[in-house]
C-alpha cells in the first residue's frame, strides 16, 4: 500500500474536554499512517456532521408514512461534549431539533430562532421534553462516533476493512448477517451516517438492506466521509445519480474539535 507524504499539518482535536491527547500528534499519526483504524478514530466526541440521503421521491414518500421519526434527506447536526443540535439551514423544511445533558439527564430542546440561534445565548434555548438519565453520546437511539471508536478499539472493527480497488486511501467493510451481532454494527453506521432514519419494517421485510460502508480522508485531509450502500436489490429506491452505485447516504466529518454551539454553552453556564 502507498502511503500519501503529508507535508502541511493542521489541527484536529479528537475528543474536546474528554480527551488529553495531544492534538498534533493524533491527526500527523492518522495522516502519515494512513489505514481504516486511523479514519475511524479521526474524530470522537466534537464535530460537524453533514449527511445526505439519496432516495427517489417515491421511495422517499412510501418508507416516511412508516419511518418512526419524520425525517429529511439532508441535515447538520453539531456535536459537542454536552449537547448536539440538527437543523438544515432551511427555514422551509425546519429542522430545529436537539439534546443536551443537563444534571444527568438528556434533555430535548429547541432554539427559539432555530440555527439562527446557535450564537446566541441561553435564553435562546427552549427545553420541551426530558427524555431520562441519559448521556447523549451513549444513547442507544443515536449513532455518533464515539461508538464507532470503541468497536473499532475494543472488537477490531478496523481489521475488516479493506481498501477499495483503485481508490487511495479509502476502504470499505462488506456486511456479513452470518456474523454476531451484525445488524447492530449495520444499525450503528446507519445511525450515524443517515439520522433519524429508522429503516421501517414495511410488508414483513426491512425497506432497505444495507451492503458495505466506507470511509476515507478527503482529499485536504481536514474532513472525514463516511458512505453507506444498499444492496442491488434496493438500488432503484435510490435517485437516478446514485442507481448504479447502491450509495443510500453519506456523511462529511469535519469542525472537528472546534464546533460550538453558543447558547446551548451559556444554558449549561459552561
Amino acid at each position: 500500500m502507498m502511503f500519501l507524504k503529508i507535508m502541511t499539518l493542521f489541527t484536529l482535536i479528537v475528543a474536546g474536554t474528554f480527551s488529553s491527547t495531544p492534538v498534533k500528534n493524533t491527526v500527523q499519526n492518522a495522516i502519515e499512517n494512513e489505514g481504516a483504524k486511523e479514519i475511524l478514530e479521526a474524530a470522537d466526541y466534537n464535530y460537524t456532521r453533514t449527511t445526505m440521503m439519496f432516495l427517489n421521491a417515491d421511495a422517499f414518500a412510501e418508507v416516511s408514512e412508516f419511518n418512526y421519526f419524520e425525517f429529511t434527506q439532508s441535515r447538520i447536526t453539531l456535536w459537542t461534549e454536552n449537547a448536539l443540535y440538527m437543523h438544515n439551514a432551511s427555514a422551509s423544511e425546519g429542522v430545529n431539533s436537539g439534546y443536551l445533558n443537563e444534571n444527568g439527564r438528556m434533555k430535548h430542546y429547541h432554539l427559539s430562532n432555530g440555527h439562527e440561534s446557535i450564537g446566541g445565548t441561553k435564553d435562546d434555548v427552549i427545553i420541551d421534553r426530558d427524555d431520562g438519565a441519559y448521556n447523549i453520546h451513549d444513547f442507544d437511539g443515536f449513532g455518533t462516533l464515539h461508538k464507532i471508536k470503541k468497536l473499532s478499539l475494543n472488537e477490531s472493527l478496523s481489521s475488516r476493512f479493506t481498501l477499495v480497488d483503485g481508490i487511495e486511501n479509502r476502504y470499505q467493510m462488506v456486511f456479513d448477517n452470518t456474523r454476531k451481532d451484525e445488524d447492530k454494527l449495520i444499525e450503528l453506521f446507519m445511525y450515524f451516517i443517515a439520522p433519524v432514519y429508522t429503516n421501517p419494517t414495511i410488508n414483513d421485510d426491512e425497506y432497505l438492506h444495507f451492503d458495505r460502508v466506507e470511509i476515507s480522508f478527503s482529499s485536504s485531509k481536514d474532513e472525514v466521509n463516511y458512505y453507506l450502500y444498499v444492496e442491488d436489490a434496493d438500488c432503484s429506491k435510490l435517485d437516478s445519480t446514485n442507481q448504479s452505485t447502491g450509495l443510500f447516504a453519506s456523511a462529511v466529518v469535519n469542525n472537528i474539535e472546534t464546533t460550538t454551539i453558543a447558547s446551548v454553552s451559556d444554558y449549561l453556564n459552561l
